[in-house]
């Protein structure tokens, strides 16, 4: 959201309002007690979050269907780790789409990485449980990286022209 000073004479001045945050749309003006300046805008938000579903109910129903892993930010492309125990997924609980892991209970959550405005998405966890490889746009082009279920640094994996997108490891883990 920006404001510009009205100028008949030469180049009008323009400023951002950064109050309203980010997704503004639609503002107008006016002055509804006749003497303070009000703006009203529109601002579409929206909540992802990540639900689970029992699917071993009795005679094997379908059951339990519940908000799991929720913020009031965006979760979401989740997978669970090889053993069960974990869940990385992808949210923007940072203020930028990031990896995620957390318990198989949805708790003891931490940020796995820290790529700012890179849109970092889809986890698949290693078959052996020790890395996450994930897609990220840290520029125009998409590229595979790896960071360790443990946390630290992530990786690159992949690079070039090409996008490189939504990671599946091999049956072996070798690929």
């Amino acid at each position: 959201l920006r404001r510009t000073k009205f100028s008949v004479v030469g180049k009008p001045s323009s400023e951002v309002i950064s109050a309203p945050g980010e997704d503004v749309q639609q503002p107008t003006v006016g002055y509804p007690d006749g003497r303070r300046l009000r703006v009203v805008y529109v601002r579409n938000t929206s909540d992802t979050n990540i639900w689970k579903l029992r699917l071993d109910g009795p005679d094997g129903d379908v059951e339990g269907a519940a908000a799991f892993i929720a913020s009031t930010h965006a979760d979401e492309t989740p997978a669970y780790s090889p053993d069960g125990k974990r869940i990385a997924f992808a949210s923007t609980r940072s203020g930028q789409w990031e990896i995620w892991n957390c318990s198989a209970e949805a708790k003891d959550c931490r940020q796995m990485t820290r790529l700012g405005p890179a849109l970092s998405r889809n986890p698949a966890w290693s078959r052996d449980g020790k890395w996450i490889a994930f897609d990220s746009r840290p520029t125009s082009t998409a590229q595979i990286y790896l960071v360790a279920a443990g946390g630290g640094s992530p990786r690159a994996w992949t690079s070039g022209p090409h996008a490189h997108l939504d990671p599946v490891w091999s049956e072996d883990g070798k690929w």
